[in-house]
Parts: C-alpha cells; structure tokens; sequence
C-alpha cells in the first residue's frame, strides 16, 4: 500500500498528537500515533485507565490476555510484519501508515478473550501473539509419565572393561505408569461396614 493511499484512509477524527512534542521524523509520530490510538482502546475496552498494551510475547500473553481478557486480531503477519515493538518493526512508513489504516478499517482491533485464549496464554504465551495461528500444546496433565526404560537394562559403553561380576537385574517398577481411578479398590469401605455391624 502507497504512503498517499494509506494517508487518504486515515480519518480526520482521529486524536492529533501534541504539535508541541517533537518527533525526530514521521515514522517516530506514525509510531506514536499507533501506539496511543491501541493503548486508548484497549484501556477503554478494559475499562482500567491505567491498563498498558505489551507488545512481547510473556508481557504481551500475561497483560493483555490474561489480566486484560482481550486480544489483537487481525495483525498481517501473512505479509511479514511481525507482532513486536513497533520501534522494532521492519518496514519503515509504510508499514506504519498500513498497520494505521488497518487500525482505522477495524480489521486490526481487540477482541475478548476467551477461556481458550486464556488457557493458551499460561500454557505457551508466544502461541497467543497477534497473527499467528494457535498451535495447541499438550495440557501440563500430559506430562511424561515416568520413564521409558523401565525395565531394561541401561546401555554401557564397553561390556565389562574390568572382568568384575556383572550385577544383577533389576526389575524395574512394578506399578503401571498411569494409575485409573477405575483400578483403585476401596479397601476403607469394609473397615467401615464392619465396625458398623458390631
């Protein structure tokens, strides 16, 4: 998108930056602009008016998602304008008039989070970034279960270097790994019973 197209989609309504701050170029006010105009809205969505936009992954999945209850969609990370600082983003004034005119279309604006979004952002905060599609971790439930090699005998490099007996096998657990509730017999109960009987 050209300069010229993206500034005739910029509105007049949009708040005007003090004359009286100076920028040491346009990209910095275009930045600044930005950056008001999302921190505004999220504080007005979140109805916090100290609340403050993030823009790293931990901060960015801890402030918004989770105690903000919104998240930024419609970021164009498909055209390679990475979610980050806007100081750090590639690009220059064009991106920054693009990003301005998506703002200002509404295909870049918050949106509630919901639990999923909220679960995704404690299990894997860089999943719930702007434009990038969720990939879905395992549930930390889903953790390993103990270890693989039960059972068998640990690999040695040279088979007994020094001619010493060799030790004995061991048996490894004997528990399964995954217990079920269904497995586990209610011993208590009888006790109860019978002490009720006599």
């Amino acid at each position: 998108m050209s300069e010229s197209a993206a500034m005739s989609v910029t509105p007049s309504h949009l708040p005007v930056v003090s004359s009286a701050q100076a920028y040491s170029s346009t990209l910095a006010q275009l930045r600044s602009l930005l950056r008001l105009l999302i921190t505004l809205e999220f504080r007005r969505r979140t109805k916090n008016p100290k609340a403050r936009m993030w823009w790293t992954d931990v901060h960015y999945a801890k402030g918004v998602v989770l105690r903000g209850r919104h998240k930024l969609v419609g970021w164009p990370t498909e055209l390679g304008i990475p979610f980050g600082n806007l100081s750090d983003v590639p690009g220059g004034k064009p991106v920054m008039h693009y990003l301005l005119s998506l703002w200002v279309a509404g295909t870049l604006r918050f949106e509630e989070a919901d639990e999923n979004d909220i679960d995704l952002a404690r299990r894997k905060p860089s999943a719930v970034l702007p434009g990038i599609p969720p990939d879905l971790p395992a549930p930390r439930c889903w953790k390993q279960c103990g270890r693989n090699d039960m059972g068998k005998a640990r690999p040695r490099p040279v088979k007994n270097p020094l001619g010493k007996p060799l030790r004995r096998r061991k048996d490894g657990a004997i528990s399964p790994k995954i217990i079920l509730e269904s497995d586990v017999e209610d011993e208590g109960d009888d006790e109860v019973v019978s002490d009720m009987d006599e």
